[in-house]
């Protein structure tokens, strides 16, 4: 879509949830950081611990995602998504 071109409802929509949807993700890493800042684990000296807070911000989270993934699978007894054997 060219500038100036009016948007349909649909894209508005679908444009509004991409940014809320981007909007949660920085909220979560942000409250992750603030974590990881009260643990101390990662002093921050410098604009490089800054990054590496980000970074294991960004991680946990996608850690704790798969977990609940891998739960949920458990809890259908769905516990051979890693055999080549049987396929899902």
């Amino acid at each position: 879509m060219q500038k100036g071109e009016p948007q349909t409802l649909e894209e508005q929509k679908e444009e509004l949830e991409s940014s809320m949807e981007t909007f949660r993700q920085q909220v979560e890493v942000r409250k992750e950081m603030d974590n990881i800042r009260e643990e101390g684990t990662i002093k921050e000296n410098s604009v490089t611990d800054t990054h590496k807070i980000i970074y294991e911000a960004e991680k946990r989270i996608s850690d704790r995602k798969k977990n609940e993934v891998l739960k949920v699978l458990e809890a259908n007894e769905i516990t051979n998504f890693y055999s080549k054997e049987k396929e899902i």
